[in-house]
């Protein structure tokens, strides 16, 4: 138990390190992808609740030990984001396809990204700092990047995902 535990807590601090200190600073398009998010919704969909509120509490308390906002916003957001996930998942998109998790990839991206870009906004008005982020064009387009590289990443993991592992390959009736 202490050993799933320790290894969990290495793979979410190493995650977070690499998500902040190397995807944020490559080039092009490749500095919009998220991959924290797109960990969680395989986390989200494939591993035992516990495991679920590990990732979630570590990742959401790390990302606001090491960023410039208030405390609690990353923590937050990633709280409702895995909520509205595990909703969709075991609701609508309960067959564990690639479309499914592509599905569940854009509403966790939207809904944190949303989420968060509302908390900034309340922050703004809380401190009167001049706020533009939801009516800045560059917002916008910023959004519809990390959507397109979460979804490329995301089929890039799920087919990974379906090499090592024989749960999730096409089973077909004859």
């Amino acid at each position: 138990m202490y050993y799933k535990l320790i290894i969990n807590i290495f793979l979410i601090c190493w995650l977070v390190i690499f998500q902040l200190s190397f995807i944020r600073v490559l080039p092009g398009w490749f500095m919009y992808l998220d991959i924290i998010i797109v960990i969680l919704v395989y986390v989200i969909s494939l591993a035992h609740l516990r495991t679920i509120w590990w990732w979630i509490i570590g990742t959401g308390a790390l990302l606001d030990f090491l960023a410039f906002t208030p405390f609690g916003f990353h923590l937050l957001s990633i709280s409702v984001m895995a909520a509205v996930v595990y909703y969709l998942k075991n609701s609508y998109f309960t067959n564990r396809s690639l479309y499914s998790f592509l599905a569940l990839t854009i509403s966790a991206t939207l809904s944190y990204q949303l989420l968060f870009g509302l908390f900034n906004v309340i922050n703004a008005l809380i401190i009167k700092a001049p706020m533009s982020a939801f009516t800045n064009y560059f917002f916008w387009l910023a959004q519809g990047r990390i959507i397109v590289m979460n979804i490329i990443f995301s089929a890039l993991l799920f087919y990974l995902i379906t090499i090592f592992t024989k749960r999730y390959r096409p089973v077909f009736i004859n």
